[in-house]
């Protein structure tokens, strides 16, 4: 079965497995209306655009002819904007998909889960409360 990591938290949240919130988008304004309802609803300093593909190392993967990544932290709806410019209508390459890419027709836009306290950031595998 193939689910896009927005498909699968809109599963899990059906059976109140808590997920990072986010909004699915198909284009730049839509992005940056989502980056808008995020910071509104929960408060995010700063927003991640993931590119929906399936296949995994996309935070690695980088959208063919450009340095940019198929996850990126944006800091206002301006850079979120941006960042989803840059990734929808591109082919992101990853490890998993090999030199052929995959087209990105869609971008979660999802509330950070940055922790500004004493320790070093560090990044999470698993469920985030």
């Amino acid at each position: 079965m193939n689910l896009h990591e927005y498909q699968a938290k809109e599963l899990l949240k059906k059976y109140q497995v808590p997920v990072q919130e986010g909004i699915a988008c198909s284009t730049p304004a839509e992005a940056e209306e989502a980056y808008r309802t995020i910071h509104t609803q929960y408060g995010s300093k700063f927003a991640v655009v993931k590119a929906q593909i399936h296949a995994g190392g996309r935070g690695k993967g980088k959208i063919r002819g450009t340095e940019q990544r198929g996850v990126a932290v944006g800091k206002n709806a301006e850079a979120i904007k941006e960042i989803a410019q840059n990734i929808l209508g591109g082919t992101l390459v990853t490890i998993q998909t090999g030199e052929a890419g995959k087209l990105v027709n869609k971008v979660l836009v999802a509330q950070d889960v940055y922790y500004e306290g004493p320790n070093p950031v560090k990044e999470l595998k698993g469920l985030i409360p």
